[in-house]
């Protein structure tokens, strides 16, 4: 894309501004996609073991079994994880604020800000808060794991 909108190379034609800011934001959008689908799967298993493992523990109880162990990973593993975010779950906030800072500093002290910066760096600012919002809530929903389950 880069030769197809402006022959000069330099960053500082507004195609290639243009084009650097784009990415930035595409690049927003993605990790907030990839947060949410953590927070799905975590929400999955919330589910499983807060609303379900009940359940089958209660039916196999009346089914004559003293064994109510049944589907206890996830409390198994919650023990072993701490508490906390995790190294899979930060990268996306840093990410995303890198990437605007880099912007910023690049077109804002190297090059001259033009109308493509007072409309790409609120976007992406907007962008890399709903990044951080995000991962806040997957976190938070891990955390929820096994912590309301009915405890055999």
């Amino acid at each position: 894309m880069w030769d197809k909108f402006d022959k000069d190379p330099a960053l500082s034609t507004q195609a290639h501004r243009i084009i650097i800011w784009l990415a930035i934001v595409l690049i927003n959008v993605v990790l907030i996609a990839h947060s949410e689908v953590g927070w799905e799967s975590y929400n999955n298993v919330v589910y499983l073991e807060n609303h379900l493992r009940p359940k089958v523990i209660a039916c196999l109880r009346s089914m004559g079994s003293t064994d109510g162990s049944a589907l206890a990973y996830e409390s198994y593993l919650r023990l072993q994880r701490g508490r906390g975010p995790k190294w899979w779950e930060t990268p996306g906030p840093l990410v995303s604020v890198g990437l605007v800072l880099g912007g910023i500093i690049l077109f804002g002290g190297v090059y001259r800000w033009t109308g493509v910066e007072w409309v790409a760096v609120p976007i992406n600012l907007f962008l890399f808060f709903m990044v951080t919002k995000v991962t806040l809530k997957m976190v938070r929903r891990r955390g929820d794991i096994g912590r309301t389950s009915e405890q055999p």
